[in-house]
């Protein structure tokens, strides 16, 4: 990871090449720019220069152009770099994030609906753990227990999408949605006996058939709920489609699959074959790179391409 050196600036000041990490003043969640992003056009640096909540700027010189000494705001200092996390306190985290969620799943017996407060919750905890030190979230998510393996599995999931939402831009709003849903997505397998969920030897064809209704599974619990965003009950359903159609449950193609589905999906394989299990070993990174690449009807070929992108981008 690179070093971070955050300098506070007025807006003024601001340049194409610099790396935006924050804003002082009332950000706007619709904005066509992002928290933590290169600037790269003109029309993203008049935005930023014109805006009147935007009052100054946080840079990181460590992953962009820095700023001359007499261009430094001098109304208050620059926050505090974030104190770096390591591999073991992300074991701990990722621990009680996987209780947290185990808790809110088990109570969905009694109380037939999503505590989205507690999820958005979780999502944050998720959030900010992978902004402070991605590299050893990622890697602590590698080995999953048996019996977390779920959970283990929707919070690296709900990371990955969460950092793929915001290397393509998305807004701050969106990138959060997209770590609920990844959150959510295989909430069907909490319906799926534990002896065929967790089983280490070759699945039956009725067992197979069995794991693949946790996306109907999933969605039958979410469906009805009002305060669960549709994007979120849509990757519930449809994570496992695929391009070419040969996916389940419904056997989606083209255009017929959203942009968020497709996005969730790479995320979803991604962490899959990259993880050890009590059942499996994991593939490398490379492994997982050529096996996806391959697979050229499955995946949204450019999403694909930026999802390594953002990996590359972490170092």
């Amino acid at each position: 990871m690179h070093a971070t050196m955050l300098k506070k600036i007025d807006k003024s000041a601001l340049k194409i090449g610099m790396f935006v990490e924050d804003f002082v003043g009332q950000w706007d969640s619709n904005s066509p720019v992002r928290r933590r992003f290169m600037i790269t056009s003109p029309s993203e640096l008049a935005h930023l220069r014109s805006s009147p909540a935007i009052t100054a700027v946080i840079i990181n010189s460590a992953r962009g152009e820095d700023a001359m000494a007499s261009e430094t705001a001098s109304s208050s200092p620059a926050p505090a770099e974030p104190a770096s996390l390591d591999k073991r306190e992300c074991l701990i985290k990722i621990g009680s994030s996987s209780k947290a969620l185990a808790t809110l799943f088990e109570g969905l017996a009694a109380e037939r609906s999503v505590d989205l407060a507690k999820v958005n919750s979780i999502a944050s905890d998720v959030q900010d753990m992978m902004e402070k030190e991605p590299l050893a979230l990622i890697g602590a998510t590698r080995i999953k227990s048996k019996d977390q393996v779920t959970f283990q599995h929707s919070i690296a999931v709900s990371a990955l999408m969460m950092h793929l939402a915001a290397h393509l831009g998305y807004s701050n709003g969106k990138v959060r949605l997209m770590g609920v849903a990844g959150l959510l997505h295989d909430i069907g397998k909490t319906r799926i006996p534990d002896e065929v969920l967790n089983k280490s030897g070759k699945l039956s064809q009725e067992e197979l058939q069995i794991i693949r209704d946790h996306p109907k599974l999933g969605y039958e619990i979410l469906k009805d709920d009002p305060h669960v965003p549709d994007v979120v009950k849509d990757i519930c359903l449809h994570h496992h489609e695929k391009l070419d159609g040969t996916g389940y449950p419904d056997g989606l193609s083209g255009s017929e699959i959203s942009e968020y589905v497709r996005l969730s999906t790479i995320c979803d394989v991604y962490d899959a074959v990259t993880s050890h299990r009590p059942y499996k070993k994991r593939w490398t990174h490379r492994d997982a790179v050529e096996f996806m690449l391959l697979e050229k009807s499955a995946f949204d070929r450019n999403m694909l391409h930026a999802f390594f992108d953002s990996l590359e981008a972490l170092g």
